[in-house]
């Protein structure tokens, strides 16, 4: 039984090796993109790259269980599968880092101000300026060996999210950004708001 017990054990660890890699070579092509301004590229990769690292989180939540029935201690993963070590480091990362929403509006603002769309570089640069007085040191770690910025990436991430909302149009050509006009009447009735009023909303 102890055979059966290391051979499933060995199995689990090498599928996790796999997705590992699969992850890091992912994210490398996602870092590529962006270093050559392929934003659009870069999202879509950066997207799959999300749904790998849940499903290798599942795998290691299943080698914790593996483990726990023959050790005899109780495994008791959180809701939502994912070890609670983890989940309180995104947590701390989430409160270092600026916040996603107040992204929202520099972006919408820029767009407006570059005459409703622009190549995301363009846009970047203006949403930093805009952004700068309350970007802090955590925001501008590098996040890879291109030096990309942790509040680019967040930016990027943002953009996505605006994307799947209509606020930004998705039928563009790659690393071109667009408003739209649902994209026109939010900046219009929140540009006003703070950023928790936006939220609440």
């Amino acid at each position: 039984m102890l055979e059966r017990e290391r051979e499933v054990k060995s199995a689990i660890e090498l599928l996790l090796e796999e997705v590992g890699r699969t992850y890091d070579v992912l994210y490398q092509e996602a870092q590529k993109a962006v270093a050559i301004h392929d934003i659009d590229r870069s999202q879509h990769i950066l997207e799959i790259c999300r749904k790998v690292k849940a499903f290798k989180e599942k795998v290691e939540n299943l080698k914790s269980e593996w483990d726990a029935i023959f050790s005899g201690v109780a495994y008791t993963p959180n809701k939502n599968g994912s070890c609670r070590k983890k989940k309180n480091r995104r947590r701390l990362e989430r409160r270092l880092r600026t916040p996603e929403e107040k992204f929202i509006l520099p972006i919408l603002e820029a767009l407006i101000e570059l005459g409703g769309e622009a190549h995301a570089r363009d846009v970047l640069e203006l949403v930093h300026a805009k952004m700068k007085n309350i970007l802090n040191t955590y925001d501008y770690e590098d996040l890879s060996s291109n030096n990309q910025k942790r509040w680019e990436n967040t930016a990027l991430w943002v953009k996505y999210r605006m994307v799947k909302e209509g606020l930004l149009d998705r039928s563009v050509p790659r690393g071109v950004w667009r408003i739209t006009e649902k994209g026109r009447k939010f900046y219009q009735d929140h540009k006003a708001l703070t950023v928790q009023e936006i939220v609440r909303n």
